[in-house]
């Protein structure tokens, strides 16, 4: 989850770092004398060395989310390595390639993330194809909590649909925001037609039981719209 969450460019600042910092350790006369005098980095590391760990042995996998403690110190150990890559930097043209390179970095990240407005729960770094493609490696609360009924009821409204079969994953109440157009589905329905629109969330965890999976009468060739990128919209002849 944290590979295809975080957006690219704070991997490539990651690895750069840890890469700066590896090799300033190896390189330092006294291992201990430099730890001693980095304690903060050395702290901050071994704070995500162990939460990573007790992550990773957890049962506990519904969301990234769960990773939110751990980003703090990476991002503070990337940019202070960051600024001591800049400052260790021997000529000026080293220094301007690099503070170059920061640079586009930054605006690609920014790009990336800001291309996702407003549906930034959805959002995956280009590695899992964006937010269009998030939904083929985590559902749940990486992609979907049911955040976009509001945004299904307007798109029911804009295309005059008259009725819309839904199987929704969240807390909402399907009948508050489509009134009597509101028709319920299961995956073990037999096949509807006319409009239908299932969460991410159900669409892909129906695929557990051959019986269950909407992959047999809802194949993603007739899907006509992704609202939000959580609720798949079919049109089924």
């Amino acid at each position: 989850m944290y590979a295809v969450k975080e957006p690219l460019a704070v991997h490539i600042l990651t690895l750069f770092a840890v890469a700066f910092a590896v090799r300033r350790f190896l390189d330092a006369p006294k291992r201990g004398d430099w730890v001693r005098k980095h304690f903060a980095e050395a702290a901050f590391a071994i704070i995500v060395a162990v939460y990573w760990l007790a992550s990773i042995g957890c049962n506990l996998n519904i969301g990234v989310r769960h990773l939110l403690p751990a980003f703090i110190p990476v991002y503070i150990l990337a940019a202070a390595s960051t600024v001591r890559q800049l400052t260790s930097a021997g000529s000026k043209r080293s220094k301007s390639i690099a503070t170059a390179c920061l640079a586009g970095l930054l605006i690609w990240q920014a790009v990336s993330v800001t291309a996702v407005y407003p549906h930034y729960i959805a959002y995956f770094n280009e590695l899992a194809g964006g937010p269009e493609g998030g939904y083929r490696y985590v559902v749940d609360s990486n992609l979907d909590w049911g955040q976009d009924l509001k945004r299904l009821a307007r798109f029911v409204e804009q295309n005059r649909i008259e009725v819309i079969n839904l199987d929704y994953f969240g807390r909402a109440e399907p009948e508050y925001y489509l009134g009597s157009k509101y028709r319920s589905v299961q995956p073990t329905d037999a096949a509807r037609k006319g409009w239908i629109a299932v969460s991410a969330s159900l669409y892909q965890s129906s695929r557990a039981e051959p019986s269950r999976d909407y992959r047999s009468w809802l194949p993603l060739s007739k899907r006509v719209a992704a609202i939000g990128h959580s609720i798949f919209v079919f049109y089924n002849e």
